[in-house]
């Protein structure tokens, strides 16, 4: 899946300016489900917040960081795309 397109996870990372993790995995999406519910049910039956990435840190296949360069163009893309829908 997307995921396991390293291109396209870097685009991701840029586009929103935030690191993306990913799993080893084909199914990551159903993952990443499961682990945002255990998530939600500890800190629930904790009653505190727990830090989600500290729980399955151990679980990362990669790490794609954000650029914030590309983060600029692709926000002035963003701009320019929301002006051309105005017309």
């Amino acid at each position: 899946g997307g995921a396991n397109n390293g291109k396209f996870m870097k685009i991701i990372a840029s586009v929103f300016n935030r690191n993306v993790y990913t799993l080893d995995s084909c199914e990551s999406s159903l993952i990443g489900a499961v682990y945002r519910a255990i998530h939600g049910y500890l800190i629930y039956k904790n009653n505190e917040f727990i830090d989600f990435h500290q729980l399955f840190s151990n679980e990362y296949k990669k790490i794609y960081e954000a650029n914030s360069n590309d983060n600029i163009l692709y926000s002035k893309m963003e701009y320019n795309l929301k002006n051309l829908m105005k017309i």
